[in-house]
């Protein structure tokens, strides 16, 4: 009995002598090595973060071959400038983390800018910028409506029902 309780102690002795080391995780000495800690010289490379987007006219169609740039919202700088593929895609990277903007542009002003976005380190974000409608563009919708209201006002007034044009008076006071 007192052999198999000599033979436990000294295989849990020598099992606890081997296991010290490896539970310690000994490293090469490194002049970057204080204490317990490693110091990182330069900051993490952000070379999974991208920014992918898309830039559409103002009908939602594709804007090939369009003038896009990545500005840094904080500084206001701008910090890459591309040109979308023939489908409308565009993408900047790699990115430094921070709170940037993403800007359709023509030869000598913005025509149109993303949401803000934020992008940290190994992100990957998606955004859309879309051109604004401008007045050549809402002329159709504006001779539609001019014609959708005076169809509606000949079909009121053919069924009796009193129509009033804009500055006619509604009351006979």
């Amino acid at each position: 009995m007192m052999g198999r309780v000599v033979s436990a102690v000294a295989v849990v002795a020598t099992l606890s002598v081997i296991s010290v080391p490896a539970q310690q995780g000994v490293l090469p000495a490194s002049p970057l090595m204080r204490g317990d800690w490693y110091v990182l010289t330069t900051p993490a490379a952000p070379a999974f973060s991208a920014v992918l987007g898309a830039a559409l006219k103002a009908d939602s169609s594709r804007f090939a071959n369009a003038p896009v740039r990545l500005r840094n919202a904080r500084t206001g700088s701008i910090v890459r400038t591309d040109h979308t593929d023939n489908e409308g895609l565009f993408r900047f990277r790699p990115v430094e983390r921070g709170s940037y903007v993403v800007e359709l542009t023509s030869e000598m002003s913005v025509l149109a800018a993303s949401p803000l976005f934020n992008l940290n380190a190994g992100e990957i974000v998606q955004t859309i910028v879309r051109e604004p409608f401008g007045p050549d563009k809402l002329l159709p919708v504006a001779d539609f409506a001019e014609t959708h209201a005076s169809a509606v006002q000949a079909a009121a007034e053919a069924s009796g029902i009193l129509a009033v044009k804009p500055g006619d008076p509604v009351s006979p006071r």
